[in-house]
C-alpha cells in the first residue's frame, strides 16, 4: 500500500470511529470530527486527541480524549500486553493518549483498530470499573495492572454506558459543574 493509501485509509477510519461516537454519545453523526492536533478551535470546546467536537452548540461537553491507531499485526498485537512490552505500540500509545488527556483534563480513550478485527477501546481501569460494572456487564475485558489499562471492545462502551454516565463522572473528578 502506498504512503498517501495508507493516509487515506487511516482518516476513513478515523471519521467512521467519530460517526460510532458521536452518534452514541450525542446521537448525532457528525457531532465530532478528526482533529489536526490542534489544542483548541475558535468558537469549540479544547480539544485534544485525534477526534474533537464538530459543533460549538452541544448539550454536554465531550469528556474523552481520543487517541486512535489503526495499524495491521505485527505492529501492535494483544501478547505485547501479557509481555509488559514497553516498547510496544500498545504501551507507547496508552502513555501518549494519558499525558493528551491529563493536558486537557478529560478520560483518557486509546481506540486499536485492526484489519478485520472488532474496535479494541483502552482506557483507565479506575474509570473502566465503577462505570461499567454498574450496569451489571460480564463482557470480557483484560485489565493490565502495571499499565493502569483496561483493554475492552468498543461495542462494550456503546452498549453499556451512557453520555450522561461520563459526563457525571468527569463533573465529580474534576469539580467541574459544565
Amino acid at each position: 500500500m502506498t504512503p498517501q493509501a495508507a493516509r487515506s485509509k487511516g482518516r476513513r477510519a478515523e471519521n467512521y470511529i467519530a460517526q460510532e461516537l458521536g452518534s452514541w454519545y450525542y446521537g448525532d453523526l457528525f457531532s465530532l470530527e478528526r482533529t489536526t492536533g490542534s489544542r483548541s478551535k475558535k468558537g469549540y470546546q479544547d480539544q485534544c486527541g485525534d477526534l474533537g467536537v464538530a459543533k460549538s452548540e452541544l448539550p454536554y461537553p465531550w469528556v474523552f480524549s481520543v487517541e486512535i491507531k489503526h495499524r495491521d499485526y505485527p505492529k501492535w498485537k494483544l501478547d505485547d500486553i501479557l509481555t509488559k512490552n514497553q516498547t510496544s505500540l500498545i504501551y507507547e500509545s496508552w502513555i501518549q493518549c494519558k499525558k493528551a488527556a491529563r493536558e486537557g483534563g478529560k478520560f483518557p480513550l486509546l481506540i486499536l483498530k485492526r484489519n478485520w478485527f472488532p474496535l479494541v477501546v483502552g482506557m483507565n481501569v479506575s474509570d473502566y470499573i465503577p462505570v461499567i460494572n454498574s450496569k451489571g456487564t460480564r463482557d470480557l475485558a483484560i485489565h493490565v495492572a502495571p499499565w493502569n489499562l483496561t483493554l475492552f471492545f468498543l461495542s462494550t462502551l456503546i452498549t453499556r454506558t451512557s453520555a450522561e454516565d461520563w459526563v457525571q463522572r468527569w463533573r465529580l473528578k474534576h469539580g467541574r459543574t459544565t
